[in-house]
């Protein structure tokens, strides 16, 4: 039977959705309007987390997201893959635009949270950027907002 948990979406968030099907026995532990943590578990191999994440929109309020992470990280042994959309970068070729620049500060936040809270990029190869604000230059701007993070082991 096809598996299926979806979070309705606050504010300008289009939600979030977890999918699974009948060849994996996938359990949800927890979920929130930013994020939805379950284990999956496959004939001959050992169980393992996915999260979908959604790092909140408005800066200011990123700690929240970032501690969220931590938490979740934190909470279990099991190898974690944490995918989604973070909604910040980690370095300034991440994010590319004339008249909005992003704050290193910003960006080095993000990049001491992920190695305080035990977790490393993963590396991924085609278009650098994945989203884009569909302006025409000088007034456009394009990130990889999306990204997946994952525990070390």
């Amino acid at each position: 039977m096809p598996q299926a948990l979806l979070v309705d979406a606050n504010a300008r968030r289009r939600g979030l959705a977890l999918l699974g099907n009948r060849d994996l026995d996938m359990e949800v532990l927890s979920f929130s309007s930013h994020h939805i943590e379950a284990v999956i578990k496959e004939d001959g191999a050992d169980p393992w987390r996915i999260v979908g994440f959604y790092g909140h929109h408005e800066a200011a309020k990123r700690k929240l997201s970032w501690s969220l992470l931590c938490f979740i990280s934190n909470s279990s042994v099991l190898p974690t893959l944490f995918i989604g959309y973070f909604n910040e970068v980690f370095y300034h070729y991440e994010h590319v635009s004339q008249t909005h620049p992003r704050p290193h500060w910003q960006m080095n936040k993000f990049r001491q949270m992920v190695e305080d809270c035990g977790i490393i990029d993963v590396d991924f190869s085609g278009f650098p950027f994945t989203w884009c604000n569909d302006f025409t230059s000088p007034h456009s701007t394009r990130a990889r907002l999306d990204r997946g993070l994952a525990s070390k082991d």
